[in-house]
């Protein structure tokens, strides 16, 4: 059983391999944290796997019939960290938004500061989860193919109430949806509350949005859950072995599907990995929201910890802001797309910086725009000098290349 879970966004980087046009990068290996005895989910094999990419920094736990141990990643190594008391939760994995902890893997569990608001087992989301969406109360509405939806207090929505949600939380995003509804021949079947537009995007099962593209095979028509970026594109990863006369392959096939069904990546992520290059082991992936990908592989001993930065598609400028400018082939990427860029939309990146971190925005426009971003919360307290004083270097070296950026745009 595969899991999904999330990674960070580290300073430090480590090996690169050239991935069709993005750059794996292996960050690290953690030793004892392993695929124990062929049982993903066993004893010392990674549990959950949490992440902030603002603050950059994450902590994997390990699985025990006691208890876990929390590895931190820091000064360049794994350490463990702390005990806690264990918990079963069989493969949950988790986003953490403010107070709120959102698990998926093939149920939906939910906490509101470690107490359980959704039971696991009660929903079922197979295909994993669409979308998240501010439910304008202070916390979410986490929306899951069918279409239906539940808010973090644990209420269940049916299909008709989680769509008339949208509709009247987010009138204009929701005239959007039904038009390109239509433009999918999806009009009478959205209307009717039926399939889940948002957007731009058609999210659904891997079998239904197999049949549904042309050309076929751009997904794999399998329980390979589909992760989403907050453009709508689709992601899916693969582990499977091939056997060609008497040797094996080991593929993990990474692919994303834009919101027109059309295939911009696909690669075997194995060949980057010691471990699947010797053999299967238990895995994890997640991507972000501005849709950097994160993943690990377990193996008999030791897990290795992966990242790749996005550079595919239409520029996103959270995870621009997140990854700032480092000088590398991701900084080469990093100036183009700046060289691009309008400036209004150069506006947008500069403050998108400061948003990471809770900035309060006076300007109306700016206030609208990030208070609909799922993973901004106002904080009322920071200064942009508080915030300029304190950002990494690498989204210091971004702040000021968009500056000066934008003294020269149109």
């Amino acid at each position: 059983m595969k899991r999904q879970e999330i990674a960070i966004y580290l300073l430090l980087l480590f090996s690169m391999t050239s991935v069709s046009g993005v750059e794996v990068e292996k960050e690290g290996n953690i030793e004892g944290l392993r695929y124990k005895e062929g049982i993903a989910g066993g004893p010392d094999s990674p549990n959950a796997f949490f992440v902030d990419e603002v603050k950059q920094e994450y902590e994997i736990e390990n699985n025990s019939e006691t208890a876990y141990t929390v590895y931190e990643y820091k000064a360049g190594k794994f350490e463990g960290k702390e005990k806690r008391p264990y918990e079963s939760t069989w493969m949950v994995n988790f986003i953490r938004l403010q107070d709120y902890m959102i698990g998926y893997s093939g149920n939906l569990r939910i906490t509101k500061n470690n107490k359980v608001t959704l039971p696991y087992n009660i929903i079922e989301a197979g295909p994993g989860i669409s979308f998240i969406v501010k439910d304008g109360k202070g916390g979410y509405m986490v929306y899951y193919e069918g279409p239906g939806a539940v808010d973090t207090d644990g209420t269940i929505y049916n299909s008709a109430d989680a769509m008339d949600f949208l509709k009247k939380q987010y009138p204009e995003k929701y005239a959007e949806s039904e038009k390109r509804a239509e433009e999918l021949g999806l009009g009478e079947a959205f209307r009717e509350n039926n399939v889940l537009v948002w957007g731009q995007t058609y999210y659904s099962t891997p079998e239904e949005l197999d049949k549904f593209w042309t050309p076929k095979g751009q997904t794999f028509p399998s329980n390979d859950q589909i992760q989403y970026d907050e453009q709508g594109n689709a992601y899916q990863c693969h582990l499977w072995m091939e056997i060609k006369e008497k040797y094996g392959y080991i593929h993990y096939d990474l692919v994303c599907i834009n919101t027109d069904g059309k295939q911009i990546i696909k690669k075997n992520l194995a060949e980057s990995s010691e471990i699947l290059t010797n053999g299967e082991g238990s895995h994890s992936w997640y991507v972000g929201f501005g849709g950097n990908i994160y993943y690990y592989v377990a193996g008999d001993s030791y897990t290795e910890v992966f990242r790749i930065r996005r550079t595919w598609g239409e520029p996103d400028l959270y995870s621009m802001a997140i990854n700032g400018y480092t000088d590398d082939s991701y900084g080469k990427y990093v100036k183009e797309t700046l060289g691009k860029m309008s400036r209004s939309d150069l506006r947008l990146l500069r403050n998108t910086i400061f948003a990471l971190y809770g900035y309060t925005f006076k300007s109306d426009d700016l206030a609208k725009y990030f208070n609909d971003e799922v993973w901004y919360t106002a904080d009322g307290t920071n200064t942009t000098g508080d915030i300029e004083a304190s950002l990494p270097e690498n989204r210091k070296a971004l702040l000021t290349m968009v500056q000066k950026a934008e003294k020269v745009a149109k």
